[in-house]
């Protein structure tokens, strides 16, 4: 049958350029803090989509589904690792994308976005101190139950509201030291 012989080339090209994904996404992967990915391909039988039934999993990880945090980190590394040399344009809207991560994670998550940063215009929106620390230009929005506010902030108010992150509405003097330290103005 003509159908599935066309089925199984395109099988063989899908586990092909599966490995070739593997090996460019364990560089970025190892930096996020993440084992490798993993595709591990099943025959399946003939549907629109073709003859493979495809699980990415992380090594080692045992478990059926990722984590927010595994996800979030998964997505940032294939970003990466599409990245096109000499491309300067684009925008990225992260939504928390270091949500449900450690403090090392974290770091590493701010490391890349900064490495992203050199291409693309980004717009992160975080909860941690870490990655907003790392931002070129601090917005910070507020809102009551009629209607929202945007400020730019100077450098004061970037450590306040990264302390504030840091401590919650009455920062302590070590949330401030520690803010400044992560901005670089210690």
């Amino acid at each position: 049958n003509a159908l599935f012989t066309l089925a199984q080339q395109i099988s063989k090209a899908r586990k092909t350029e599966a490995k070739r994904i593997e090996k460019v996404l364990e560089t970025y992967l190892a930096a996020l803090k993440l084992p490798a990915l993993v595709f591990c391909f099943d025959i399946d039988e003939l549907t629109l989509l073709g003859i493979d039934s495809i699980d990415v999993s992380l090594e080692g990880s045992g478990a059926s589904t990722l984590s927010g945090g595994e996800f979030n980190r998964v997505r940032l590394a294939l970003m990466a690792a599409t990245i096109q040399e000499g491309k300067t344009e684009g925008v990225l809207i992260l939504d928390e994308i270091d949500a449900n991560v450690s403090g090392d994670e974290s770091i590493a998550i701010a490391k890349m976005i900064a490495k992203l940063s050199k291409v693309y215009q980004i717009f992160a929106i975080s909860h941690q101190p870490h990655l907003s620390a790392q931002a070129h230009q601090h917005i910070v929005v507020t809102k009551d139950s009629n209607k929202s506010e945007v400020i730019e902030l100077a450098e004061q108010g970037r450590v306040d509201e990264l302390s504030r992150i840091i401590a919650g509405e009455n920062p302590t003097k070590e949330a401030v030291e520690f803010a400044k330290k992560l901005r670089g103005v210690a």
